[in-house]
């Protein structure tokens, strides 16, 4: 049987020592194999083909077959990883909380334990007429956070 931790120590050994991270493997009935990864620089399709060709040179099919499926996270897809906040540091975010709270903004910071988001709203301000922009930089906790996924914008 193809194991998870079989396919994962196949694409790290692969993807090392480049800008290149793991998003995701999962291993389904049948022997269905998804991977995804993506990259800081961005990612084609001769990597997709250099990890897969990695994969299939590893494994025999004449022992167990399976079908094979290597490619990056789909656009709006929740972040999964620690680097897909590293890669989209500047880009549009929206952070749905664990409270269930939606914020959208520019993600300006992150490390392991907390993001930064800059989010501008239009709010009442004291001693003016009408509603002002407000930027306001929030720091929410990521054990606080059930999902993060880039905002695509089409202007």
């Amino acid at each position: 049987m193809i194991t998870q931790a079989q396919i994962k120590k196949l694409v790290t050994d692969k993807i090392e020592d480049t800008d290149q991270f793991m998003v995701s493997v999962e291993v389904k009935p049948g022997n269905n194999i998804q991977v995804e990864v993506d990259s800081m620089s961005g990612i084609g399709v001769q990597e997709f083909m250099a990890i897969s060709r990695h994969i299939e040179g590893s494994l025999d099919r004449e022992i167990e077959d399976f079908s094979l499926r290597v490619s990056s996270p789909g656009v709006g897809e929740a972040y999964k990883v620690l680097d897909q906040y590293k890669k989209n540091v500047g880009r549009k975010v929206k952070v749905k909380t664990n409270d269930d709270r939606e914020l959208v903004g520019e993600l300006i910071s992150f490390d392991d334990e907390q993001i930064c988001v800059k989010t501008k709203e239009r709010k009442k301000v004291e001693g003016k007429k009408s509603k002002q922009v407000v930027e306001e930089d929030i720091t929410i906790r990521l054990q606080n956070i059930k999902e993060t996924n880039t905002e695509i914008s089409f202007k």
